[in-house]
């Protein structure tokens, strides 16, 4: 296996919107810094995403300190300061119930008028508890499973080549991190505990791939089924379409673009084994 490096980096401020690209990453316990700790909920609290609301795509967010920037292609752009306030409200995504503070009307009507119902942005205080399921050792923001995510160049160059007219973006995936060198395609699946920069990560599962990576990340409109088309045809298994590798933190070190990236330890299966056995 050659040299291996860290391609891209990226961060999503409000989970399910528009990612950004960054140079450099903070990494904490949660996730990077920043990421995924904002969450669109509606009237019964209940978390939104592309899934079901594929224009969030179109939510560009920037970031600092104090807060976000929101805008979109048609509308204004607003400030959005971390709430302080000690108002909490219950939200809940997918089985989790958790704690989160309300942003203020403003923001909110803003992001109504967007998707043409009644939402509420909320963010998660350093007060709010979520785990990782099966792992208390890790905590977790308001991403889906994991804190981190992470998808290899080799393996999608690999599904691009198998899909006729496309050319998926790194982004269709919404991945944290994303790795290039010159290893098979997939070779990630066996990967346990790798080495990026000077922090470590603990690869726990595959990455089950939901709708989302059907929607264009830039125009947010689906275009059809690909990929998942394609990737049923070989990376299904129990009835589940497998991409990339969640992770959780081991150990604490800010990483940048460019960093080498060591394969400290190995499991024994790749998903194309697995599928072999049944």
């Amino acid at each position: 296996m050659g040299s291996i490096r860290v391609q891209e980096l990226f961060i999503y401020p409000i989970k399910s919107t528009q990612g950004i690209r960054v140079q450099e990453m903070e990494l904490t316990e949660l996730g990077p810094n920043y990421d995924r700790r904002w969450m669109l909920v509606g009237e019964k609290n209940e978390f939104l995403t592309q899934r079901k609301f594929p224009q969030l795509s179109q939510l560009f967010v920037e970031f600092d300190e104090d807060g976000l920037h929101l805008f979109t292609p048609s509308m204004r752009r607003i400030k959005v300061r971390v709430p302080t306030t000690k108002e909490r409200i219950n939200v809940k995504i997918w089985q989790d119930v958790t704690q989160a503070i309300p942003a203020d009307a403003e923001t909110n009507q803003w992001i109504s008028e967007l998707l043409r119902i009644n939402v509420t942005l909320v963010y998660m205080p350093e007060s709010s508890k979520r785990e990782v399921r099966g792992n208390s050792r890790s905590g977790l923001s308001f991403a889906d499973t994991h804190p981190f995510h992470l998808i290899t160049t080799p393996s999608l160059i690999d599904l691009n080549n198998r899909i006729v007219n496309e050319n998926l973006l790194s982004l269709c995936f919404r991945p944290n991190i994303v790795v290039e060198g010159d290893f098979a395609p997939y070779d990630e699946d066996r990967w346990d505990l790798i080495k990026v920069g000077e922090a470590e990560f603990r690869c726990q599962e595959w990455c089950s791939r939901c709708q989302i990576p059907t929607i264009h990340p830039f125009i947010g409109v689906r275009q059809g089924s690909e990929p998942l088309n394609t990737l049923e045809k070989y990376r299904l298994w129990k009835q589940e379409i497998w991409f990339g590798q969640n992770m959780i933190l081991v150990s604490k070190a800010k990483i940048r673009v460019g960093d080498p990236v060591s394969i400290l330890t190995r499991t024994e299966n790749s998903l194309a084994e697995m599928q072999a056995d049944g």
